[in-house]
């Protein structure tokens, strides 16, 4: 399931919006964080893998209806995006699924990292230096040391070695919605919103 991510996307949003407006001092810093909201009135999302996001199943006082399902190919946000808007506006429990698939990889290694001597680590600060000309430079300053660190060089290998690696890709979407009525998807797919 998606949700927003950003953390001015929560509920507070719209208190937040006309507590800035209504009163006689508007506090501008948080109105500017929230502009995002004001000019499209769409937030930005992220892929949660919590089963509370992800349940199939949606209580309902009346029941759901008859499950309907929907596969769109990989390249298809602008149709996940109105069926998802169409489905909020309307009351119709949905569910947006994404279709992986897992592909296997390879890589090829032509040299070796070797460990060859340490060096000293610092921690550092950003600080403004007074320079011998009287100018002030903002810059790197070393504080102390917090301990070692490895240089690597990189040996070539006599024959080159080969490693395979698994990874998943999205291949594509499944929507699901429950409705007994037909919500005319063709029409809603066709939308543009812009």
């Amino acid at each position: 399931m998606r949700k927003p991510y950003d953390y001015y996307d929560g509920p507070h949003v719209m208190n937040e919006l006309r507590n800035s407006h209504a009163c006689k001092y508007a506090r501008r810093g948080r109105v500017a964080d929230l502009k995002h909201l004001n000019f499209w009135g769409d937030s930005r999302y992220r892929e949660t893998n919590s089963w509370k996001d992800n349940r199939k199943a949606q209580y309902r006082t009346g029941g759901r209806g008859k499950r309907n399902e929907l596969e769109l190919t990989d390249n298809c946000w602008r149709k996940e995006w109105n069926l998802e808007k169409y489905f909020k506006a309307n009351d119709i429990p949905f569910c947006i699924e994404q279709i992986k698939e897992s592909r296997q990889g390879e890589y090829v290694i032509y040299a070796e990292r070797v460990k060859t001597y340490q060096v000293p680590k610092y921690c550092y600060t950003w600080e403004f230096i007074t320079q011998s000309d009287g100018k002030k430079k903002f810059g790197r300053v070393v504080k102390h040391q917090i301990g070692f660190e490895w240089r690597f060089i990189e040996v070539p290998l006599d024959k080159p070695k080969v490693r395979h690696y698994n990874r998943s890709v999205s291949i594509g979407s499944r929507v699901i919605w429950w409705s007994d009525k037909d919500i005319g998807i063709d029409h809603i797919l066709k939308r543009i919103h812009w």
